[in-house]
C-alpha cells in the first residue's frame, strides 16, 4: 500500500523548502523557516514563542514531554543503597536493575546526579507499562545522570538491554565507554528521548519490535570497531533496526531531531524496517552513509541535514543509499514507498544519493518502487543510481522540484523507464541526460544563510518552473502544522 497521498494545485520549491525547514536539533524552538529579505532575514529564534519581524509562528519541538505517572516513584544515586527504601532522594537506591525490579504500570525512576560506574549490563525483561501509565525513567530536576560502563569488554554486550518490554519512556541519561548502548528486543511503545550515547565500541542502539519514537538525542564516537575502516565486528551503524524475527520487520519507527555524528559506520539504518519516519535529523561525519534504507518500505525521510565536515577522515560518507543487502537468513523486503523530501545534502559528501548493488546480490526480492526524491538542495556530490538486476523491474520514480547545486555529476540507469525527472533547477546547466521534461537551469537568489545550517532563505530566480503536481506531508505539531500545507494525514506523497 501507498503512503496516504493527496493530489493538491502545484506547489513549488520556494513555498516547499520555506514553510518545511528543519529545526534547531534538540533546542527549544525552530528555525525560522519564512524570513524575508532584508526583514530579518535567516535568523534564528529563540525559543518556541520567538517571533521575528517577516516570520511565522515558531514551532516547538517534535521530541515529546516526559508523561505524567500516577504509580510508584523511586530515587537513584550513585551514593544510595539498594537495601534502601528507593522512596526518596535520602533513601535512595544505587542501581536501576533494583528500582525496576518490580516495576508496574506508572512506576517512575528519578535518576540522581553523577557517575554510575558498571561493567554488567542492566537488562530489563518482561516488564510493562500501560498506554495510560508508561514506566519511566528520567533525570532528578537539574541533574545529568551518566551509566559509564568503562571496563565492559564484551564483543555482544550492551549497557541496557530490553527484552519483551513495553511502555517505556526513557528521558535525560548518558551512556559511556560500552561495547553497545541499547538494545530494544521485541519490544513495543518504547520511547527515547534528550539522552546521549557516545564512545562505544559498536552500535548506539538497535531496536527490533513496533512503535518506537527516538527523538531529540546526540550519539557520536560510535561504531569505534570500525576506526579508520578497518571492521572487527561486521560494519556496526550507530542508529539501527532490525528484525523481530525471521518473517517479522520492525515496525512505526519515528527518528525525530537526532543529532548522530562522528560514527565509524553508518549512522542511523532502517533495515527490515515498515513505516519510518526519519525527520528533522542533523546528521554529520558518518564514515559510510548519513540515512541507509536497506529492506525498508514506507519510508518518509524529510527536513535533514546531510554533510561531512571531515571528509580527508570520514572518505566514504554518502547522504543516503537505497540497497538490498542479501541476508541468506531473512526474507527479503524489497523497497517500496520511500519518500525522501526537503532535505539538505549539504558539503563534504563522497555521494548525494546513491543506489549500490554487486552482481552477487541479484535476487527476486531486489527491487524498488514509489521512490519520490523531491524538493530537496544538493551540493556538488555525485548522485548514482545502478540498474536493478535479476528482480522485478523498479517503477514509480520521481525526481521533481529539487535544486542541484555545483554541477554534481549524476548517473541514474533506467532513467528512461523506471524514473520521471522534471521540473528540477540544475543550477550548472542541465546534462544532455535530463535536457526537456520542465528541468531546467537558474541561479537560485539566497535570502538567508548559504551554509547549510537551514534551509530558511532557498529561494530560486524562477520558482514557478519548480512548481510539481505534488505536496509533501510529514509528521508535525499543532503549531508545526500551519508552516506547511493543510496537514490531513501522516503521509508523506503522492500524485
Amino acid at each position: 500500500m501507498k503512503p496516504d497521498v493527496a493530489r493538491r494545485s502545484r506547489t513549488s520549491l520556494l513555498v516547499a523548502l520555506l514553510l518545511g525547514a528543519p529545526a534547531i536539533l534538540g533546542g527549544a524552538g525552530c528555525r525560522d523557516t519564512t524570513d524575508v529579505a532584508g526583514t530579518d532575514a535567516g535568523s534564528t529564534s529563540d525559543g518556541p514563542n520567538d517571533m521575528g519581524q517577516g516570520e511565522a509562528a515558531a514551532c516547538t519541538d517534535l521530541v515529546p514531554a516526559v508523561p505524567a505517572t500516577s504509580g510508584p516513584v523511586y530515587h537513584l544515586s550513585p551514593s544510595g543503597n539498594d537495601n534502601n527504601s528507593g522512596l526518596s532522594a535520602q533513601t535512595a537506591f544505587a542501581t536501576l536493575g533494583k528500582a525496576l525490579q518490580n516495576a508496574t504500570p506508572g512506576t517512575r525512576v528519578l535518576v540522581g546526579a553523577g557517575t554510575y560506574a558498571t561493567t554488567a549490563t542492566i537488562t530489563f525483561s518482561n516488564l510493562n507499562g500501560t498506554a495510560a501509565e508508561p514506566i519511566v525513567i528520567t533525570p532528578e530536576a537539574g541533574a545529568n545522570p551518566v551509566f559509564d560502563f568503562t571496563g565492559a569488554t564484551a564483543v555482544g554486550y550492551a549497557a541496557f538491554v530490553f527484552n519483551s518490554c513495553s511502555y517505556f519512556f526513557i528521558d535525560g541519561i548518558t551512556i559511556a565507554h560500552s561495547p553497545r548502548g541499547m538494545s530494544f528486543n521485541s519490544t513495543s511503545y518504547m520511547t527515547l528521548t534528550r539522552s546521549t550515547i557516545h564512545d562505544v565500541q559498536g552500535a548506539a542502539m538497535v531496536l527490533t519490535g513496533n512503535n518506537f519514537v527516538i527523538a531529540g538525542n546526540e550519539t557520536y564516537n560510535t561504531a569505534l570497531s570500525n576506526m579508520a575502516g578497518t571492521s572487527t565486528g561486521g560494519w556496526p551503524g550507530t542508529v539501527a533496526t532490525w528484525y523481530v524475527n525471521g518473517t517479522t520487520p520492525t515496525t512505526h519507527v519515528k527518528f525525530l531531531q537526532n543529532h548522530i555524528h562522528d560514527a565509524w559506520g553508518e549512522c542511523l539504518i532502517a533495515l527490515f524496517a515498515d513505516d519510518v519516519d526519519i525527520i528533522d535529523n542533523n546528521i554529520h561525519d558518518c564514515w559510510a552513509v548519513g540515512v541507509y534504507l536497506d529492506h525498508a518500505a514506507n519510508a518518509r525521510v524529510s527536513r535533514n541535514r546531510l554533510y561531512n565536515t571531515q571528509p580527508t577522515k570520514f572518505t566514504h560518507m554518502t547522504g543516503l543509499s537505497i540497497a538490498d543487502e542479501p541476508y541468506s537468513a531473512y526474507a527479503a523486503t524489497p523497497e517500496t514507498n520511500l519518500l525522501i523530501a526537503q532535505n539538505n545534502f549539504g558539503t563534504g559528501l563522497k555521494y548525494n544519493l546513491n543506489r549500490w548493488e554487486p552482481a552477487s546480490w541479484s535476487s527476486p526480492g531486489n527491487t524498488w518502487s514509489h521512490l519520490h526524491i523531491v524538493f530537496n538542495v544538493f551540493e556538488a556530490a555525485p548522485i548514482t543510481w545502478t540498474k536493478v538486476s535479476g528482480g522485478t523491474a523498479p517503477s514509480d520514480g520521481v525526481i521533481a522540484g529539487n535544486i542541484f547545486l555545483g554541477s554534481p555529476s549524476i548517473s541514474i540507469d533506467d532513467a528512461a523507464t523506471a524514473w520521471s525527472i522534471t521540473q528540477n533547477d540544475f543550477v550548472g546547466g542541465v546534462s544532455s541526460q535530463f535536457a526537456g521534461n520542465g528541468n531546467f537551469s537558474a541561479t537560485p537568489a539566497f535570502v538567508g544563510p548559504t551554509d547549510g545550517s537551514t534551509l530558511a532563505g532557498f529561494a530560486v530566480t524562477n520558482a514557478a518552473a519548480l512548481a510539481v503536481d505534488y505536496r509533501v506531508e510529514v509528521p508535525q505539531d499543532a503549531l508545526c502544522a500551519t508552516r506547511t500545507q493543510p496537514k490531513t494525514t501522516a503521509g508523506a506523497l503522492g500524485p
